[in-house]
């Protein structure tokens, strides 16, 4: 549901305020989190359009907003007055439905977000009684509420002998197409199971392989040295992540990865992406467009003219 409104609340903006998070062409957004930003939510409640915002100093600008409940800086000021005198501004008739709509999407989404708070403190308060409580705060990369949501899917560690018996459950092991000697591999996911647990691995592993290193390499590894596809290298991250959380609470050991092989893999890995961006830095420059062509390939001085001059 939260998720669902996000989605809906980013496409409102888009038409009332075109371009606002739009990094094309090297443009950098007007607010680099809009979920975090109080000063975006204040200019959504302010009801404000693009043409008003235009036509606003700095400091009519947070005047308006102060009214409202909502205090801003005069360099945030500037920055928004003069972000929104670059962009294209629809007709403020055409845009006043719109502006409701996105406030009612707005209240929803505060209130989702109050209602998932108060669940995330009970659920955190839940996993402390079970013996998943010992991974709290021992992987990095891990949150307090996704290890939660992993002991209350998964039950008592003590009923499973393996961790891929724990992996099984989640449907994401492959298919199998074995008849005598014919043993196909690389098939799709058996998507058998439990869909909440097979969700709840993935944004695990896209966690780790962003925020742990360990994680983060073997992911690499499987993508430069076994030449996996992302997907599969992505759900083979998850698979290593249900073992070693299963051998830590077995074993009520400590997460302890070989730095050895971890500093290897950084000095390998890391020599390869600094080869592969000087050869695409000499590629750009090999190939760049003469100036006597545009970027579709005509000359410019062969252009049509614009009726606007």
């Amino acid at each position: 549901m939260q998720t669902c409104l996000k989605n809906q609340i980013k496409a409102r903006l888009h038409k009332i305020y075109p371009g606002l998070m739009s990094k094309y062409n090297d443009n950098q957004p007007l607010f680099s989190n809009l979920w975090t930003s109080p000063t975006a939510r204040g200019l959504i409640k302010s009801r404000l359009t693009a043409t008003q915002v235009k036509r606003m100093t700095p400091e009519e600008l947070i005047e308006n907003l102060k009214n409202k409940g909502f205090p801003l800086t005069l360099r945030s000021a500037r920055r928004i007055v003069q972000y929104f005198k670059r962009i294209l501004t629809p007709k403020d008739e055409i845009l006043e439905i719109e502006m409701d709509l996105l406030n009612r999407d707005l209240y929803l989404l505060e209130t989702l977000e109050k209602e998932l708070s108060l669940v995330e403190e009970r659920m955190l308060e839940e996993v402390k009684r079970t013996d998943a409580s010992f991974l709290l705060d021992k992987i990095k990369g891990l949150s307090d509420i996704m290890i939660a949501s992993f002991a209350g899917v998964v039950g008592r560690i003590g009923n499973y002998r393996f961790g891929k018996e724990i992996f099984s459950k989640s449907g994401l092991s492959s298919k199998v197409n074995q008849s005598g000697e014919r043993n196909i591999k690389g098939l799709s996911i058996r998507r058998v199971g439990s869909k909440v647990l097979r969700c709840i691995l993935f944004k695990m592993a896209h966690s780790v392989k962003r925020h742990n290193p360990y994680f983060s390499l073997y992911y690499s590894y499987l993508i430069e040295e076994k030449g996996k596809l992302w997907k599969k290298a992505h759900i083979a991250t998850a698979n290593k992540l249900v073992r070693v959380m299963f051998a830590m609470l077995r074993d009520k050991a400590e997460f302890n990865p070989p730095t050895a092989k971890i500093d290897y893999l950084e000095m390998l890995f890391g020599q390869r992406r600094r080869r592969r961006q000087q050869e695409r830095k000499k590629e750009k420059e090999s190939c760049s467009p003469s100036p006597f062509f545009s970027h579709k390939g005509i000359r410019a001085s062969e252009r049509v003219p614009s009726p606007t001059g």
